[in-house]
């Protein structure tokens, strides 16, 4: 076998400087080639130069010539770390941006839909509710009915205190007015009282001219003038001076 020596090998762009990589010492005349062999070396030569190699370090022995895609230290024999992939760089998202209507274009205007009738709503009928009377206290309530006949005001209903006499400017208006009635010359401004007491109905006489007087139910005569209050039934007959009354209460 003829071995020769050769000159360094360069790289094939820069065949007069020979590329300076420490991992991939450059052959010169210090390392015989064979004849034979330096074609298929100087192809793997030139292969290793321009392949990205990719050396993966051990972490147990710290071998850091272990070709890229190894799986075991060839120092060592170690598990070798798994290479971490980079990831391509994400692209930012795409925005749709949404259609923009256009002021030119006229829309057809749509029909409106027609409102729908309104029915009124028919008043229910109420039942009817009679009114209720109002309450009242009857033991509260009497009158004194007229005896005249055809006279001006048939009765006169009693309240609490009731003042019998005539209108005068001067002292003002009475409870029951005897003015209108025949025999009213007799009757003094104010007359007498009627009022309630005690639960019983009572007149007194106010200091008047003529005097009043009281015929008791089933009596055919008046007592004489009263002088102090004196207490009234139903069915007394009572005269203000010469004007009658019946008396009266439930």
């Amino acid at each position: 076998m003829n071995i020769r020596t050769h000159p360094p090998l360069t790289h094939p762009t820069h065949s007069r400087f020979p590329i300076p990589d420490s991992r991939f010492p450059i052959p010169d005349s210090r390392f015989p080639i064979p004849d034979s062999l330096f074609p298929v070396a100087y192809s793997l030569f030139i292969y290793l130069l321009t392949k990205d190699l990719s050396m993966i370090t051990c972490s147990t022995c710290g071998y850091d010539k272990n070709p890229e895609g190894t799986e075991f230290c060839e120092a060592c024999g170690a598990e070798l770390p798994l290479q971490t992939q980079v990831a391509p760089e994400s692209q930012p998202p795409t925005l749709i941006q949404p259609l923009q209507p256009d002021p030119w274009k006229t829309t057809p205007a749509q029909p409106l839909d027609e409102p729908l009738p309104i029915t009124p709503e028919q008043p229910q009928p109420q039942p009817f509710i009679p009114p209720t009377p109002p309450i009242t206290n009857t033991a509260l309530i009497a009158k004194l009915i007229a005896k005249q006949a055809d006279a001006p005001i048939p009765e006169f209903w009693l309240d609490h205190s009731n003042l019998i006499g005539i209108f005068d400017p001067d002292m003002g208006p009475v409870d029951i007015d005897l003015e209108p009635f025949i025999g009213n010359e007799t009757v003094s401004r104010h007359h007498a009282e009627i009022y309630r007491e005690g639960g019983q109905w009572k007149i007194k006489d106010l200091g008047s001219t003529n005097g009043v007087f009281i015929k008791p139910a089933g009596k055919t005569r008046f007592n004489a003038k009263i002088t102090r209050p004196e207490t009234i039934n139903p069915g007394d007959e009572i005269a203000i001076a010469k004007i009658r009354f019946l008396f009266q209460s439930p």
